[in-house]
């Protein structure tokens, strides 16, 4: 039986955390952004840990994730990604933190926020 994208969406955000956490309170390495934005490794870390864990389950969908754009090829499903939302506190040293997945499909729409706190693992 197929994994729901509910269930994907669960999987993939409580991959994360480890990802994350892992590397609280280590040196930040900052990548800036166009805007007033930076991005750390720990970003990119987890994007990529969501991006895999989605794209083997659903190859067929796009993907449109803050730190790497759009991927993918044309789709009425796309999985919006948010890996580390809350960037500025992970880089301070507060870990007031979560990771945000969502799919935009007609009709329905799975969704899943997942707190990381870095001191409770």
């Amino acid at each position: 039986m197929e994994e729901s994208d509910v269930a994907l969406a669960i999987r993939a955000a409580e991959a994360t955390p480890g990802v994350v956490r892992d590397q609280f309170r280590d040196p930040i390495t900052r990548f800036d952004k166009e805007d007033d934005g930076f991005a750390t490794q720990a970003d990119l870390a987890a994007e990529l840990t969501i991006h895999d864990i989605l794209r083997a389950a659903r190859p067929g969908d796009r993907f449109l994730a803050e730190e790497s754009g759009t991927t993918g090829d044309p789709s009425d499903r796309t999985w919006l990604i948010d890996p580390l939302c809350g960037t500025r506190n992970f880089a301070a040293g507060t870990p007031l933190v979560a990771v945000n997945i969502a799919l935009r499909a007609a009709p329905q729409s799975a969704s899943r926020l997942v707190e990381i706190d870095a001191d409770n693992p």
